[in-house]
């Protein structure tokens, strides 16, 4: 009876041990997992996807947006500029973040999504973009463009592309890609952008 008492009781030990290995692991695992996903890739990605900006390059236009509402450089407020097209899945995956953000900066900035296509060319696709418009003025409550801003945008580095402007038209920041996981991270940038020229 000593024996098997001996034998349960060495088994437990050596389970509980065993366990707590196992435990330990996991923690030290989900940690790592932890930091990686959530504090170092999203700052790799965003580095990756930031575009390099020539120091003294601005842009300045004034146009009307499909609200009717003028938009112009120089002008009261910084603008982010959306470089988008029907055919790029993330430029629609970005506007809704976009639209997130324009919910959360209250008002600091303006937002703008200008069509862009860099096979044909703008004026070539005004149909095709009258019929984006026409499916995406529900989904988002975004201002939408479709002018000569088409060739502020580096046509090299794929859509969607976006810039951060400043009232003079000095560009601030610019990206180009979107990955959706990484969208807090994206916005977060935005906003200390916004936030550090209004200082």
């Amino acid at each position: 009876m000593h024996v098997i008492s001996l034998l349960f009781f060495y088994m437990a030990q050596y389970l509980f041990y065993k366990k707590i290995r196992l435990v330990s692991v996991l923690l030290i695992f989900g940690s790592v997992s932890y930091i990686i996903s959530f504090l170092i890739l999203p700052q790799y990605l965003l580095r990756t996807q930031q575009s390099k900006i020539s120091p003294n390059k601005s842009i300045s236009f004034t146009y009307k947006s499909n609200d009717g509402k003028s938009y112009k450089v120089s002008g009261q407020k910084p603008i982010i500029i959306e470089y988008w097209n029907s055919g790029c899945s993330n430029c629609f995956k970005k506007m809704y973040m976009l639209d997130e953000l324009q919910n959360e900066i209250k008002g600091d900035c303006e937002i703008l999504c200008v069509y862009a296509d860099y096979e044909k060319g703008v004026k070539d696709n005004l149909p095709e973009y009258i019929n984006s418009l026409n499916r995406t003025k529900h989904r988002y409550n975004l201002s939408f463009a479709y002018d000569s801003l088409y060739y502020h945008y580096d046509k090299n580095i794929g859509l969607p592309q976006t810039l951060i402007v400043s009232p003079r038209g000095k560009i601030l920041y610019s990206d180009a890609g979107y990955i959706t996981g990484n969208k807090r991270a994206i916005m977060n940038k935005y906003k200390s952008v916004i936030k550090e020229y209004s200082k």
